[in-house]
């Protein structure tokens, strides 16, 4: 895969990519994927997102994700001006690459999020990740820093949905935008392993 035929369209370019991804989203949404549900128009409605960033090889729409915050559940919502970037990741099954876990295709969508959350003035913008990955999101943050970021791991387990199942208690790194400071609810590992885990195994 030569990288000067990678593109990332943003949400202003919503014209160029709009069919394909519809038609991606159905894709996935009929999948065994056991995240397929979190695609639906209802729960990735592109008009709440912030920005989305849409990659394309040459003429194949092959991964996206967005910029979003939680503020229309009334049982959970994001701190106030604080963003998920990377949100709803998504890449096509058939990409194979060897790749560490920050890699070009994260890059490319990473820096249109990123601009958005300064022009903006968000307080932070954050990344998570399912389950026993606390190496990975270390490995991911120190490449992540290597390109000229700032992301800082939280040391526990985040709650970031609103549901109490163990998904929603996820590894999370954080990136100061116009403050460092934040109020995760955090939970430490071994509690998460003991109290959310094994309820719900």
């Amino acid at each position: 895969m030569q990288l000067e035929h990678l593109t990332c369209y943003q949400l202003s370019d919503l014209s160029i990519w709009l069919d394909d991804f519809e038609k991606i989203r159905s894709r996935i949404i009929n999948s065994d994927d056991r995240n397929s549900k979190n695609y639906t128009k209802e729960r990735f409605n592109l008009s709440e997102q912030t920005e989305i960033s849409v990659v394309y090889y040459k003429d194949n729409l092959i991964c996206f994700s967005s910029m979003f915050c939680e503020r229309k559940n009334k049982f959970f919502q994001y701190e106030p001006n604080t963003y998920r970037v990377l949100n709803r990741a998504w890449k096509d099954p058939s990409i194979r690459w060897t790749k560490p876990p920050y890699y070009i295709l994260s890059q490319l969508m990473l820096a249109p999020q990123i601009k958005k959350a300064y022009d903006i003035d968000a307080k932070y913008v954050f990344v998570s990740r399912e389950g026993k990955n606390k190496r990975w999101m270390s490995k991911w943050i120190a490449d992540a820093n290597a390109d000229g970021y700032n992301w800082q791991q939280i040391n526990g387990m985040v709650k970031v949905c609103g549901g109490e199942y163990k998904y929603c208690w996820q590894n999370v790194a954080v990136h100061p935008i116009t403050t460092s400071e934040h109020n995760f609810n955090i939970i430490n590992y071994e509690e998460w392993e003991k109290n959310v885990c094994s309820e719900q195994t």
